[in-house]
């Protein structure tokens, strides 16, 4: 791959000359047009939001804690990740089943409960991926049921870290909407937000022609 400066990309460019594999301050200019791309998003989203406006993003702002408050969407997580939990110890013997558990049919909530059906994905993608990795079938077969016996150690904590990335998600979103709106609140903040922006999408717009 040649090294070019900028001034050479352009030239070969403007001749129709294939610079897609050459480099361009040590960076392939394939990858810089990728990365063009995703900074012409980032510049659009920044004009998206300032045409949306300051209340708006307050209202959803709003909206989306009402919602992450409500017990409708907070109770299910805390019973999962209770759950979890339990499971987690009873399996490391740091705790003993009380009668009511002792009493229940773990079958009948293996279709029902998300964390069950969210172990089970996770089991089976383990599984599948163990199985098209090897190639004799009596080590395919050691290999998955090793893989299910650990796994019911494994699952309860995964489980527990995947319930509290989606718990996350919209934490973060409320965070973004919140400090967006802060900022779109403050004149000169808003104005930098608009330059940035620009500068944004005219540089995304750069590289990206560039690696056309």
């Amino acid at each position: 791959m040649a090294e070019l400066t900028l001034c050479q990309a352009w030239a070969n460019w403007w001749d129709s000359v294939p610079i897609i594999s050459s480099t361009l301050w040590g960076i392939q200019i394939l990858w810089l047009g990728r990365i063009g791309k995703v900074i012409q998003f980032a510049g659009a989203a920044l004009i998206v939001v300032e045409i949306i406006g300051v209340s708006n993003i307050n209202k959803a702002g709003n909206q989306l804690a009402g919602m992450l408050s409500s017990p409708a969407i907070t109770s299910p997580g805390r019973t999962a990740a209770g759950r979890a939990m339990r499971h987690w110890q009873l399996l490391l013997g740091r705790a003993r089943p009380t009668p009511a558990e002792l009493r229940e049919v773990p079958a009948r909530e293996v279709f029902t409960s998300p964390r069950y059906v969210l172990e089970l994905a996770l089991l089976f993608i383990a599984g599948y991926w163990v199985w098209t990795s090897l190639s004799l079938l009596a080590t395919k077969v050691l290999a998955v049921a090793a893989v299910a016996i650990v796994w019911a150690f494994v699952a309860p904590f995964l489980s527990l870290i995947v319930i509290f990335f989606l718990a996350a998600l919209p934490l973060l979103a409320l965070l973004l909407l919140k400090t967006l709106a802060w900022m779109m609140s403050r004149p000169r903040l808003d104005w930098a937000t608009k330059v940035l922006a620009l500068l944004l999408v005219v540089v995304g717009f750069h590289f990206d022609l560039l690696a056309s």
